[in-house]
Order: C-alpha cells, then structure tokens, then sequence
C-alpha cells in the first residue's frame, strides 16, 4: 500500500532554497541529480514509511532519512498520510534540526 505525501510549507522553503543555491553555485545539472535523489527517497517513504530513524520531539513521532551527506529530510507519519515536514541541512547546529 502506497502512502500519500504531504508537503508543508517549511518543506517546500527549503526545499527551493536548496535547488536555487545548487543551480546558482553548480549549474543545472546539480540540481537535476538532487532532484533524483528526492525523487527516489520519496518513492521509498510512500512505499515503506517507516524506512526513516524514529526520533521523538515534544510527545511527537517524527523520522529521518538522508537525502544527501549535507541534508536530511524529517516527516511524520499520520494514518495513510506521510506529512514531509522539513528538510534539515546536517551543517547547521544540531539545536535547529527540529525548529519548525
């Protein structure tokens, strides 16, 4: 059973954030593989949701899985629904990974 995806906003921030510093610093190319690497974990979260690292932030049941050496993206599972939350760069101070 495949689960739905949901993207908040914070995701999606970020999410552009990431894709135009790749294009700007490395060129189209970058941001095409990135892209397939998102694509390919997603495919995987809605496959099988509970692939992610189980982490507990304020009573919340939240998971995360590496995109790419430098970011990680945080979700939560909630019934058939997998809310992507945030997608958190690992060179930042470890405090703001969950500040959504």
């Amino acid at each position: 059973m495949d689960f739905n995806l949901s993207l908040s906003d914070q995701y999606r921030i970020d999410y552009h954030r990431i894709t135009d510093y790749l294009f700007i610093t490395w060129g189209v190319k970058s941001v095409v593989k990135f892209e397939k690497i998102v694509q390919k974990i997603l495919l995987r979260i809605s496959q099988m949701p509970t692939i992610g690292t189980e982490v507990i932030v304020n009573e919340r049941i939240l998971r995360e899985i590496s995109l790419t050496k430098q970011n990680k993206l945080i979700y939560e599972i909630q019934g058939t629904q997998v809310i992507l939350i945030k997608i958190f760069d690992t060179r930042q101070h470890p405090d703001k990974r969950y500040n959504f």
